[in-house]
């Protein structure tokens, strides 16, 4: 039976990390894309430690030819992506009411064209 590969993007901590540790530990081969790219290294590395198969891809959500050259990367590598997880996500803590127009484009940017370009 072939590994299943699953893609987690904001996989270096959170919801993310927590994910790629439970997959990792059921036998799936985790790829962490995050722009944390040393920390994603540092989840990548404690998953391999435990036994799993964990890789880690710089990925900064907002560039789509970025997001592309992952999955090129890891189509390459594994052969396929069974589950994508489109995890990463910002928020900018504070009232709303001080949210600048700068800040909603960084949140719709992330949190929403982000989760496109990987669909």
């Amino acid at each position: 039976m072939a590994i299943k590969t699953a893609l987690i993007t904001g996989g270096a901590s959170g919801i993310g990390r927590a994910l790629a540790e439970e997959l990792a530990e059921q036998g799936v081969e985790v790829v962490l894309a995050d722009r944390q790219s040393e920390l994603a290294e540092e989840v990548a590395h404690a998953i391999r430690q435990a036994g799993g198969k964990a890789t880690a891809r710089e990925l900064d959500v907002r560039d789509p030819a970025q997001f592309q050259r992952v999955v090129d990367e890891t189509v390459a590598r594994t052969g396929r992506i069974d589950y994508l997880f489109n995890n990463a996500g910002i928020g900018v803590g504070g009232d709303i009411a001080g949210y600048t127009l700068a800040d909603w484009d960084d949140v719709f940017d992330v949190n929403l064209r982000g989760v496109a370009y990987g669909v």
